[in-house]
């Protein structure tokens, strides 16, 4: 059961998620939770990655609103093969911190993934939606141990610098604490 979700850093947070052997029908039903979640939020978020809400599968989930309607989805084992050279920077947010953090970041305006569907079909896909890469790169930088706090643009970290150093404070302390048990 959800309760929460993680609120960063947290040891979840900033660790690589290891991949899936096998779609088990525990994932299923933790997608199907956290699309709940997403969907039911009120800060309404449009991606949401299993350790975000302390479980270490290598999945997340996606529900975002397009000129087609709305569209949505679970993703295992994704892994981004390519990036396409045009970049584009827009204001980010996470569910994993504080509502008012948000910052601009630069991503690929288009990618190529592969991943493994909830059937366990080896998808291998370029996504030329420039908002659906965003969101899909976004999801995947969580499930390698990253943030929005690691990839926004220099400029966005001058701007933040107060609330980035109490962040980060505590993401160096807890590196530490996992460090220290890894010893």
């Amino acid at each position: 059961m959800i309760r929460f979700i993680e609120a960063y850093p947290t040891r979840a947070l900033v660790s690589r998620v290891p991949d899936v052997e096998a779609v088990l029908p525990g994932h299923l039903e933790l997608a199907e939770r956290m699309l709940y979640l997403i969907t039911h939020n009120e800060r309404r978020g449009v991606g949401l990655a299993a350790n975000q809400v302390g479980d270490m599968v290598r999945m997340f989930v996606w529900c975002i609103d397009g000129q087609s309607g709305r569209q949505s989805g679970v993703v295992f084992n994704p892994e981004i093969l390519e990036y396409s050279p045009e970049t584009s920077m827009a204001m980010e947010g996470c569910l994993s911190l504080p509502v008012q953090f948000l910052v601009g970041v630069v991503r690929s305006k288009r990618i190529r993934v592969r991943w493994m569907t909830p059937d366990g079909v080896i998808v291998d896909k370029h996504i030329i939606d420039e908002y659906k890469a965003r969101v899909w790169q976004h999801e995947i930088d969580h499930l390698n141990g990253l943030s929005i706090v690691d990839t926004m643009t220099s400029s966005w970290k001058r701007k933040k610098r107060t609330k980035l150093a109490s962040i980060m404070t505590a993401r160096r302390l807890l590196e530490e604490q996992v460090i220290g048990r890894a010893s």
